[in-house]
């Protein structure tokens, strides 16, 4: 990994660090980060003053996310009133703020709905929770998406009734994971497969494969079906909320594929770091969110570490390559995930095995299902809804039997500072691999960051 083959990469992690040691708010940190100007300066390296640059601006730029903290803070303890509009998993947003609230006894509201609450404030792990004392709805018109939004999820539960299928579909799909029951939750959490009930890339991924295959039936040329599949999934990820991980998958696929099209070529690594530097700079208080955060260190590991190795046969790569590629998102993710959620999986690898594919059948089905139900073609609609009924049945029943494992997951709650120390042992175990790799080639090792 040569700074002058992954500039883009740098650029956007330092952009992103230096907004991360902004919302940190250390005096410690911040004499540290500044005590590298001189550094830099004795190296004498003009890429490395730009890359300086962009830890600066990031820093400057984590302002935002610091009154945020202040605000959080200032406001606990006291009574709001105003105007919340809804979104995922029932959190509600106040004005232009970009902090969710929780409001207790506000369930089962639309998405994108307005309504106006009174109410005291409480703060409990940077979450903000209102115990409301009066809850009344506004007259207001939703935007495109949202209704677009609403009317996916009426269509799910036309297909499916008000059962666990209609919860798994309206979680995977949309992203509301507010009424999925807690059991599913848990057996999913205790399998290591907690990640495919959020929006992530991984569902942006097997949406772009689905759209892709769909249009393969049709007369166009490659260049128009890559167009109609880019607009379909910037719709789908303004559909579901414009999510971290989610965004994250929008913006690295465009620059994964574009090129391609265009007849250029950028590296994974270089996409990846766009996508950061776009995501922290549009939406710093990201950073601070298990989704984000578990998004970028899973696909870094992947995407960094599994093209260094190789296999021959074609049945090792499509067994062994999903094994390793989950294997190494969760060596990248195992402290911000136990820091968020008190567990660590350690079936995970082999559960992915198992259920990526389910998931992938029941998401297509399910798509289907909805789009014949928009066309009106009912009877193919309930052919397919029927089919992703019995998948999911299947999905639920294999996790809670996996999860019932009596060593199926441990109950994991690290302390904060041993963190930074498990990234750093990683970092300087990558730099020092690169650093031999490059020697026994010849390399100059000062390319080598």
């Amino acid at each position: 990994m040569r700074l002058y083959k992954e500039p883009l990469f740098f650029a956007g992690f330092l952009f992103a660090l230096g907004i991360s040691l902004r919302i940190l708010d250390s005096l410690y940190i911040t004499l540290t980060l500044f005590l590298l100007i001189p550094i830099v300066i004795f190296l004498k390296r003009c890429e490395f003053f730009i890359l300086l640059g962009f830890l600066i601006v990031g820093y400057l730029r984590g302002a935002k996310n610091l009154k945020l903290n202040l605000f959080r803070t200032e406001i606990n303890g006291k009574y709001i009133q105003g105007t919340f509009r809804i979104k995922n998993s029932n959190k509600f947003y106040l004005d232009k703020l970009p902090i969710p609230f929780i409001i207790r006894g506000a369930q089962g509201g639309e998405y994108g709905e307005r309504v106006r609450i009174k109410g005291r404030v409480r703060v409990w792990s940077r979450m903000l929770f209102i115990k409301a004392s009066n809850i009344s709805p506004v007259n207001s018109s939703k935007n495109f998406f949202e209704k677009l939004h609403n009317k996916i999820n009426r269509k799910l539960l036309e297909e499916f009734g008000m059962n666990d299928t209609y919860f798994l579909a309206r979680s995977l799909i949309l992203g509301d994971r507010d009424m999925l029951p807690e059991r599913i939750k848990t057996s999913f959490r205790n399998s290591g497969i907690a990640h495919l009930l959020a929006i992530s890339g991984l569902h942006a991924g097997m949406i772009f494969i689905i759209i892709t295959l769909l249009l393969s039936f049709f007369p166009m040329t490659s260049g128009w079906k890559y167009i109609f599949t880019i607009s379909a999934l910037f719709l789908y990820t303004c559909i579901v909320g414009l999510q971290a991980p989610i965004a994250r998958a929008f913006i690295f696929t465009l620059y994964m594929t574009l090129p391609y099209y265009l007849m250029r070529r950028i590296t994974p690594l270089n996409a990846l770091g766009i996508a950061l530097l776009i995501s922290s700079l549009l939406k710093p208080d990201w950073l601070v969110s298990p989704g984000f955060l578990l998004s970028y260190l899973a696909t870094f590991g992947i995407v960094y570490l599994l093209p260094k190795i190789k296999l021959k046969t074609a049945i090792a790569k499509y067994t062994v390559y999903p094994f390793l590629a989950s294997f190494l998102a969760q060596i990248f993710t195992i402290p911000v995930s136990s820091l968020f959620f008190g567990n660590i999986s350690l079936l995970s690898p082999l559960s992915n095995l198992v259920f990526l594919p389910l998931v992938f059948i029941f998401l297509s089905e399910t798509l289907l299902a909805v789009l014949f139900s928009f066309l009106r073609l009912y009877l193919l609609s309930s052919r397919f809804s029927a089919c992703a009924h019995v998948i999911a049945q299947i999905i639920i029943k294999l996790a809670t039997k996996i999860s019932s494992l009596p060593f199926a997951s441990i109950s994991f709650h690290p302390k904060i500072f041993l963190i930074p120390i498990y990234y750093l042992i990683i970092t300087l175990i990558i730099l020092f691999w690169e650093i031999g790799k490059d020697d026994s080639n010849g390399v100059d090792v000062r390319n080598i960051m």
